[in-house]
């Protein structure tokens, strides 16, 4: 499903399109749809003399295929006056979508995607490299990646004094590589690692069974690197085997839907690599806008979505042309980026510059920021 939004201008004598897709199953997904808009609205959908056009599709689906997401961009990037695509995926759908944009000179620019290895070499045989076929790189993330969060979840959980942990995680890569991070920093932390096991969408005997060996191990905390397509029944299950165990999982935890009755989740936590609103001192402009367009405060979620159309905005400005091979180098090309996200840049690899981990609570509902980690 497509969705446009376009402001105009009196000068427009070029028009390109930035897609945004993101699943409509997120519970984030009007927060980053409105931010996103927000930031149109306040360019006068302009950037430059181009007059600037919002896509937003829907990359929702009900298999879960990776496949989808970039099945659902393919058809909006048929129109040559794309020239930039903000996806909201997950690692998994990105190893695919990154490779198919790439081939069309498109640059990429991820809300979501955690994974080292889409950028970094020594996560994956042939990472990064295979999701790179014409040897440029046109991927751009704007959170830490995976790496980074798998450590300052392990700095954060011997900083409550707990010494052993019990690890789960699903057959996807995000979840797979994020747990395998986890393991590997947790004896550098003098953390005992009593349990490492892959599940799956089993029944409810089988959730109560690994209740059971989780109980049985006693650990201090469970990390469960979970999908944000998986609901919460796990976790619901675990808590009422021990309604005092503690859980801490990755981002994911925070963009799925409660279920509802959420007692049995009061508490839990989520590390999640956007800093909170109090952490950015450049956000209170943003935070004034979002409540006076929309009604309504945002969290910090919406605060990636924003500066990533201003950052291409900003990237369509200062391009020779207006066109995708043009955006691309403007984006390499962006240098010191100061934002609501703070002064920071893209690096060589399209990694971002920050280094901030938010921890999360869920208290009454909502997720709370506890806490941040450098």
């Amino acid at each position: 499903m497509l969705m446009t939004s376009a402001c105009s201008g009196d000068n427009q004598p070029q028009n390109v399109k930035i897609v945004l897709g993101i699943s409509s199953k997120w519970d984030i997904i009007t927060e980053v749809q409105q931010a996103s808009q927000l930031a149109l609205l306040e360019s006068g959908g302009q950037a430059g003399n181009r007059q600037v056009e919002l896509v937003f599709v829907d990359t929702a689906d009900p298999q879960q295929t990776t496949l989808r997401e970039q099945a659902a961009i393919a058809k909006a990037v048929e129109d040559p006056a794309v020239v930039a695509v903000i996806t909201a995926g997950n690692s998994d759908a990105a190893r695919e979508t990154i490779p198919f944009l790439n081939r069309l000179g498109l640059t990429c620019v991820s809300l979501t995607a955690t994974w080292p290895g889409l950028t970094k070499p020594g996560f994956a045989p042939g990472e990064p490299g295979i999701f790179y076929p014409t040897g440029q790189r046109n991927f751009f993330r704007m959170i830490p990646s995976d790496d980074i969060q798998a450590v300052t979840a392990v700095q954060w959980m011997k900083e409550q004094g707990f010494q052993s942990v019990y690890v789960l995680h699903t057959e996807t890569v995000y979840s797979t590589g994020l747990a395998n991070i986890v393991v590997a920093q947790a004896p550098l932390s003098d953390l005992t690692i009593v349990g490492h096991e892959q599940v799956t969408h089993f029944s409810p005997a089988e959730q109560a069974q690994l209740a059971e060996r989780i109980l049985l191990s006693d650990p201090d905390v469970l990390y469960y690197a979970a999908d944000p397509s998986i609901d919460f029944s796990l976790e619901v299950t675990l808590r009422t085997y021990d309604p005092e165990l503690t859980i801490i999982g990755g981002e994911t935890l925070t963009f799925r839907r409660f279920p509802d009755d959420i007692t049995a989740l009061e508490g839990i936590y989520a590390t999640n690599m956007t800093p909170s609103l109090e952490q950015l001192t450049s956000v209170g402009s943003f935070v004034e806008a979002y409540q006076e367009q929309y009604g309504e405060a945002p969290s910090s979620f919406a605060v990636p979505g924003y500066e990533a159309v201003n950052v291409i905005l900003q990237a369509i400005a200062q391009a020779d042309e207006p066109t995708r091979a043009g955006v691309l180098e403007a984006m390499h090309q962006l240098g010191d980026i100061s934002g609501v996200m703070g002064n920071w840049s893209f690096d060589a690899h399209g990694d971002t510059s920050l280094q901030i981990t938010n921890v999360l609570q869920l208290q009454q509902g909502e997720w709370v920021s506890i806490d941040s980690i450098r």
